[in-house]
């Protein structure tokens, strides 16, 4: 029943295969395995099935071929009908469907699920500043889109897990505090299967054995 459902798995498999051909079969198989397991007890939810978000995402790829670094505003508005699928009142999968979910899993990179783009108003060492990235990667013209130390954005995907932000006199003016416990699972469907593997095989306890960073 839905109120058995503790985690939404979202992510949208068309996407993916276009990035990677022929693989998006073997990442279902392997995300149906992990929602099937007693201690995730979750739904898939393929973006792919929803019309807003498909148009969306189009209008982001297009507005990217077209003009790369001024595709903002469009990758804003993907990450909003996501959004919104989730969290509607009256029609989410998370506000009104799924009501006893816990944990939202995304599944892919930025070009798959898009991060919410927050305004990164950091004075010292904004990560407009990064030089480790490419220059046409969407996540690179995120965190650069205004070219200087300010005005750039921070990728957040605690965006998702959250109904509506909270308002606040800082930055950017609101801020997204998850009621629900966010985490992705990127970047090629080889690590993805790798992911889940480990975390069926640890019965689901994360082991930093060598190294671990967490937040």
């Amino acid at each position: 029943t839905t109120a058995a459902v503790r985690t939404l798995i979202v992510t949208h498999l068309g996407r993916l295969n276009a990035l990677y051909p022929g693989t998006s079969g073997t990442v279902l198989s392997k995300l149906n395995e992990l929602a099937s397991r007693d201690s995730v007890s979750g739904v898939i939810l393929a973006l792919d099935n929803v019309p807003s978000v498909n148009a969306a995402l189009s209008a982001w790829d297009n507005a990217h071929t077209q003009t790369p670094t001024a595709s903002q505003d469009e990758a804003l508005a993907a990450a909003k009908a996501i959004h919104d699928y989730l969290w509607a009142p009256g029609t989410g999968q998370a506000s009104s469907v799924f009501t006893q979910a816990r944990y939202v899993v995304l599944v892919g990179e930025d070009k798959v699920v898009p991060f919410y783009r927050a305004k990164d108003s950091t004075g010292v060492l904004p990560e407009s500043s990064y030089t480790e990235l490419g220059s046409t990667s969407t996540v690179a013209l995120a965190l650069k889109s205004s070219g200087g130390a300010w005005g750039g954005y921070y990728l957040s995907d605690d965006y998702y897990g959250a109904g509506e932000a909270q308002l606040t006199g800082v930055g950017s003016g609101e801020l997204w505090l998850p009621s629900l416990a966010v985490g992705r699972l990127v970047q090629r469907p080889s690590e993805i299967a790798g992911q889940v593997n480990r975390f069926i095989a640890q019965i689901g306890e994360g082991r930093g054995g060598e190294g671990l960073v967490a937040g």
